[in-house]
């Protein structure tokens, strides 16, 4: 089969995996433009170093399976069989975030309430509609994945910094672009800093998936580093358009913190007179963010089925379809989305606090995965020292590249048990206990079940 992807292809695979709208509101909110800031360390602190190490383990490993066999190659095939269970967990809550998002952005459309059952029915609705769907291939799959990008990422960025441009113009920013000093040293001083830090690092992770794609690149050892570079350079471009152009329109405290960007588009055209304008570009904006929610629910979930084809799971767990589709794993996913929604709706009475809980989650999960393979690429120096890196850190920024990434990791991870709301004790005790159990529940699984063994064939 010809190799058909250039570097200018993988750079976007990556950009259209990471760029997501649900990130910049709940920042942009909290802090304002101080956010931009935020941003931009992150790039420094974590993005970067990632973009590093995702070069050089991508263009010397271009082999497919991409972090599976990065952490299979360093630690065996149990590690990497947890690196891809953690995805999956972390593409479980990620379904959940993006339909509770999607739910929020459809009450926009047609102003269904702020009731929190809803939300809740709407998400249960598209969840399992997508997943019948699912079941009959990947032609639905991969035509909505793609009208998904234009919709979701490429429309809407585009749009809203002509727009907020033409606002600025007319009716001057609605809040400051550039933060003071005294705003940076008071946003730094709060807890929340962290928590917001690490769903920040979730925004810019995904650096990583290009790689799965390595059997379809030209040339992988020298096109990785350039769509690496190119991908880091465009995604915080687009980030820092995106928070600006919310402000520029928004007041940054009176932002939704979750559904900002559908708040963005009601506003700006209500001013003008035009809602029935703002209601259809939300309606093209929610597609948007049903493909993403297919995306999560079907990909992950091929990945994680090729690993447990190798252990000891219940027989009935591992079979496909006549379309190729793991139809009982996909269905005990929806199931599982399904229970953890209902049990965030029984002990959550705001609405925010669900969707922070959700966010936290999918942190944990996938700054895991970056620690691992930060581990990864250390060991494998040591294995394979003369393996040829056609990208490679240079020694002298080898053990700074892997302190700070290891560095950002470990805030993201500490700070997803801080509350971003002001809770009583007992809310807080909720908050953990959800969160935990959550966590533990997800994580396990893969304890219980042993490699299986491959007989030996007598000569």
């Amino acid at each position: 089969m010809a190799r058909s992807l250039g570097y200018w292809s993988l750079a976007l695979l990556n950009v259209s995996a990471i760029v997501s709208l649900r990130h910049l509101p709940g920042l942009v909110q909290e802090y304002g433009s101080s956010s931009l800031v935020f941003f931009l360390l992150g790039a420094l602190g974590f993005l970067i170093p990632i973009a590093a190490i995702c070069a050089e383990l991508a263009s010397t490993w271009p082999e497919r399976g991409g972090l599976y066999n990065w952490i299979y190659l360093a630690f065996g095939e149990f590690w990497a069989f947890m690196v891809v269970w953690w995805s999956w967990a972390a593409a479980i809550v990620t379904i959940l975030v993006n339909l509770w998002f999607l739910s929020l952005t459809c009450g926009y459309i047609f102003d269904l309430g702020t009731g929190t059952m809803v939300k809740v029915a709407l998400s249960l609705v598209g969840l399992w509609s997508l997943t019948f769907l699912n079941i009959f291939g990947m032609r639905f799959s991969s035509l909505l994945s793609s009208v998904s990008v234009a919709a979701g990422i490429v429309m809407p960025m585009v749009l809203v910094s002509v727009l907020a441009g033409h606002w600025g113009w007319s009716h001057g920013s609605a809040s400051p672009l550039l933060p003071s000093l005294d705003q940076n040293v008071t946003a730094v001083g709060s807890l929340k800093i962290l928590y917001f830090y690490g769903t920040m690092m979730v925004g810019y992770s995904g650096l990583e998936v290009a790689a799965f794609h390595a059997a379809d690149a030209k040339n992988p050892q020298r096109d990785y580093g350039r769509a690496t570079l190119i991908s880091a350079v465009a995604i915080i471009i687009l980030y820092v358009i995106g928070a600006s152009s919310l402000m520029v329109v928004i007041p940054a405290n009176m932002l939704d913190p979750i559904a900002g960007f559908s708040q963005f588009f009601h506003v700006f055209f209500a001013k003008y007179g035009a809602s029935e304008i703002g209601r259809f570009i939300n309606v093209i904006l929610s597609i948007g963010v049903l493909g993403a929610v297919n995306t999560w629910l079907i990909g992950p979930a091929k990945g994680i089925f090729a690993a447990m084809e190798h252990f000891e799971f219940p027989s009935w767990l591992v079979k496909k379809n006549r379309y190729d589709v793991p139809v009982p794993l996909i269905t005990l996913q929806a199931v599982i989305c399904s229970l953890i929604l209902l049990m965030l709706v029984v002990y959550s009475q705001s609405q925010e606090r669900i969707f922070w809980i959700l966010q936290a989650m999918t942190s944990q999960f996938s700054l895991l995965m970056y620690v691992m393979m930060i581990f990864a690429i250390r060991r494998l120096r040591v294995l394979f020292p003369q393996q040829h890196r056609p990208v490679r850190i240079s020694n002298f920024w080898f053990s700074p590249v892997i302190f700070l990434a290891l560095f950002s990791c470990a805030l993201g991870m500490v700070g997803v048990f801080v509350p971003v709301e002001e809770l009583s004790l007992r809310e807080l005790f909720d908050y953990e206990l959800i969160f935990i159990v959550g966590f533990v529940c997800l994580s396990l699984p893969p304890i219980f079940f042993r490699k299986k063994l491959v007989p030996t064939v007598e000569a």
